[in-house]
């Protein structure tokens, strides 16, 4: 039987990830922008096993002040106005009791999944393999909400009051109760179903805002604004696309009740962004609304799929969406909670069709060295200046200006040798029956999400931004983003551009189409 952990009963659980929590390629793939990581899986290419299933959270909330990641300033925390958790889920095929492949799924209530996070869970590697036997550590991977409330683990420890909890004491207890939850899900595996569902809930607005030229009437390069204003006598239109699909996968006991789903929401929780309180955003009210709907034991793991340039916030007509909040009687957060659950209502009828325990499961990852954006002199220069003039009370804008100073001094040096600057990422793609899972680290706009879901070979196409490493939650613009400018598409904001992105499509879309064709692994990695 699954091991249910209730949202009032959360286990302060110790940590486990692997070396750093890539999964191990469950066959060799190896296109040119990048290479494969070793391992394979033994299994055939569409081998269907008996799927096993194992779930556990964990309280991942300091029990101290600490810094809360997000804005362009540090904030300490004050308070905790509701818990930021982790949630784990274990799949696993196994076929003549042998193991065919496996995939660890951890969803974190974190602003981002940070290079130093990974480094602390890789050092305790050792003790998962110990804990779990036969599980494989490298193929866990972890994905953030994108919670702008909740603790930072990457940040400057020399910039945290004596009296707050450090980033990287944070780091510690966040791996130690990872680990745990891993630990906990991996031994509670059981005998499940799985099934998918395609909801609908209109939560996100795209937040670039565009605006026209008046001698022209055409969008003036370089004028987006990110939360523009929209009643300006020179607004255009809004940049961008924001989805309302919804992607659900349900896991059932055999014959019998929902044990949890994954929940795919192309829209990061920054509802309520600029607190000074630990919080897990909206998705602390939509996990008490859906267990109250579906059953206190359900685990909810949610995921932010493709959806950097989006928000939850109203960007235009918000006169008539507050008046309903106020009618409704709902905050904010619990009308998004409303719209989420009403969406998995909807479809919960017909949830269980094709829920199956004969699935193929498989698993595969791919280090991708992508072209970084090249910063030109103009621009160092002009984020010199602008570091300069950041406030003294905001050190962390100074930082960010800087790093594109940075970005260019090593880019210049390779350049210099001759060399085509990148930056390596990790994007991990998993098969689970009918569909797939494709994650990225960065803040990807939504048209990449678009792009990957309409080329997929699957029927349900899962995309998980801020997963795994390599950029920490940097975004990745699109070309019509980086003509209009602003706030999340210009250098200060981004590691990789348009080209890096069209390829990262490209990569992942490949990956998927590898995972639901007929060809059997290569006999060794490269």
């Amino acid at each position: 039987m699954l091991n249910a952990t209730g949202p009032q009963s959360f286990r302060r659980l110790r940590l486990v990830v692997a070396s750093s929590m890539l999964l191990v390629v469950a066959f060799v793939f190896v296109p040119a922008a990048g290479r494969a990581d070793d391992g394979q899986s033994a299994a055939g290419p569409q081998q269907r096993g008996s799927l096993r299933v194992g779930w556990a959270t964990a309280d991942i909330t300091p029990d101290r002040p600490v810094a809360l990641r997000g804005q362009m300033r540090t904030r300490i925390s004050k308070a905790v106005r509701d818990p930021v958790t982790c949630t784990v889920l274990v799949t696993e095929t196994v076929h003549d009791g042998r193991s065919i492949d496996q995939a660890i799924m951890v969803s974190c209530d974190l602003c981002v999944i940070g290079l130093k996070l990974v480094d602390e869970l890789a050092a305790l590697h050792s003790r998962i393999t110990a804990a779990c036997p036969g599980i494989d550590p490298t193929k866990i991977f972890l994905n953030a909400t994108h919670s702008h409330t909740s603790p930072d683990t990457e940040g400057k420890d020399s910039e945290i009051p004596a009296d707050a909890m450090t980033a990287a004491e944070y780091r510690v207890i966040v791996a130690d109760r990872i680990a745990g939850a891993v630990i906990e899900a991996w031994n509670a595996r059981a005998p499940g179903e799985a099934s998918w569902a395609l909801g609908h809930a209109v939560v996100a607005q795209n937040r670039r805002v565009v605006y026209f030229d008046p001698a022209t009437g055409l969008p003036a390069p370089g004028r987006t604004t990110m939360y523009g204003a929209t009643n300006a006598a020179e607004f255009d239109s809004i940049e961008g696309p924001a989805d309302a699909g919804l992607p659900l996968v349900f896991f059932w006991r055999p014959g019998g009740g929902l044990t949890g789903v994954i929940i795919n929401l192309p829209c990061p929780s920054q509802e309520t962004e600029q607190l000074e309180e630990i919080s897990a955003d909206f998705w602390h009210e939509t996990r008490i609304e859906l267990r109250r709907r579906f059953g206190q034991d359900i685990f909810i793991l949610p995921q932010c799929a493709a959806a950097a340039d989006c928000t939850s916030q109203i960007v235009w007509r918000q006169a008539a969406e507050e008046e309903m909040r106020r009618r409704r009687g709902l905050s904010n957060r619990e009308d998004i909670a409303r719209r989420i659950a009403d969406a998995v209502a909807d479809v919960m009828p017909h949830a269980r069709v094709g829920a199956t325990e004969s699935i193929v499961l498989r698993h595969a990852v791919k280090t991708l060295d992508l072209p970084m954006r090249l910063v030109t002199e103009a621009e160092r220069d002009r984020c010199l200046a602008d570091a300069e003039k950041a406030p003294a009370d905001k050190p962390i804008k100074a930082h960010w200006y800087l790093r594109a100073v940075k970005q260019y001094d090593a880019q210049q040096k390779r350049l210099a040798r001759g060399e085509k600057p990148v930056t390596s990422v990790r994007v991990h793609a998993v098969r689970l029956g009918d569909v797939a899972f494709v994650t990225n680290s960065f803040e990807l706009f939504g048209d990449y999400g678009v792009r990957i879901q309409a080329r997929s070979p699957a029927g349900l196409t899962c995309v998980v931004q801020l997963a795994g490493y390599g950029t920490a939650g940097t975004y990745l613009p699109t070309a019509r983003a980086v003509q209009g400018g602003g706030y999340s598409a210009t250098v200060e904001s981004n590691l990789v551009g348009p080209e890096g992105g069209r390829i990262l499509v490209d990569e992942s879309v490949a990956m998927l189409q590898a995972l639901w064709s007929q060809r059997p692994p290569s006999a060794s990695a490269p």
